[in-house]
């Protein structure tokens, strides 16, 4: 069984974000759609979303899943599966601990989406 992420909400509790340490040990895919990947946690995720489960269990209107990885090109990898995944907007950010910019503050705009593009946290 796989053990739950830590899950945190924003000052307002508006936002369900669920933190994601990616240390680069897990492929983004497999073939065996039963082992572990980040592109099967990906889908599950996005399952909570479609479910809304944040919203009847916790209260909380928006979801977030946050992936920080080890490198910018393990963190394109995340971003193409994620995108295949589907889901809300803006469920699904990664940043990567090489990223500059991530090093300033984790509420900057230091989270790529989907689409590639630049958001912060509680945008």
């Amino acid at each position: 069984m796989a053990r739950p992420s830590p899950a945190f909400t924003d000052t307002h509790e508006s936002i369900l974000c669920f933190l994601e340490a990616d240390r680069g040990t897990m492929p983004v895919e497999r073939t065996k759609h039963s082992a572990s990947s980040i592109t099967r946690k990906l889908h599950a995720y996005a399952a909570t979303w479609k479910a809304g489960i944040h919203r009847s269990r916790f209260g909380i209107p928006r979801l977030r899943v946050l992936t920080v990885t080890t490198t910018e090109s393990r963190c394109e990898s995340i971003r193409t599966a994620a995108s295949a995944v589907g889901g809300g907007h803006g469920i699904f950010l990664q940043t990567s601990i090489t990223s500059s910019a991530a090093l300033e503050s984790s509420l900057a705009s230091v989270w790529r989406s989907t689409t590639n593009e630049l958001v912060g946290l509680l945008a």
